[in-house]
């Protein structure tokens, strides 16, 4: 054991002086604050957020209450994010002890027919989104 740390000891004194060779590419790099900062592009938001009051429904498809399940009550809040011609894009299920994953699916797939009038900000149609309540109730 004693020989090998010799060794490495050695080893190491007998590599060249930095100053013989050169500037060191690693230590001699400019310093952080003269470097390029990333150019970062803030994105704006990819759907105006709305309130459903400014949201007015074409076509309603009422979503299934899950076979089993008849007799549940569920209450289940679903955020639609909808394009600027008014057809979703995609549904969430915003996930609560109201909502089970059975409810939260039939809300998902239902959502996905429906369709709305344009939403509007500034006499332009904007993609957006906004949350809807659907109230499922047991026999």
């Amino acid at each position: 054991m004693l020989f090998l740390l010799s060794w490495l000891s050695f080893a190491d004194e007998a590599t060249t002086p930095a100053d013989e060779t050169g500037p060191d590419p690693v230590t001699e790099s400019a310093p952080v604050s003269e470097l390029p900062a990333p150019e970062v592009k803030a994105e704006p938001p990819s759907h105006a957020e709305v309130e459903l009051a400014q949201v007015k429904v074409k076509k309603q498809v009422a979503p299934k209450v899950p076979k089993g399940l008849e007799t549940v009550d569920a209450d289940c809040q679903v955020r639609f994010f909808i394009d600027s011609s008014g057809v979703p894009e995609r549904t969430e299920v915003l996930r609560t002890d109201a909502c089970s994953e059975p409810f939260a699916a039939s809300c998902e797939k239902a959502g996905m027919k429906w369709r709305f009038y344009p939403v509007k900000i500034g006499g332009k149609k904007v993609p957006s989104s906004f949350v809807l309540k659907v109230h499922f109730k047991g026999r």
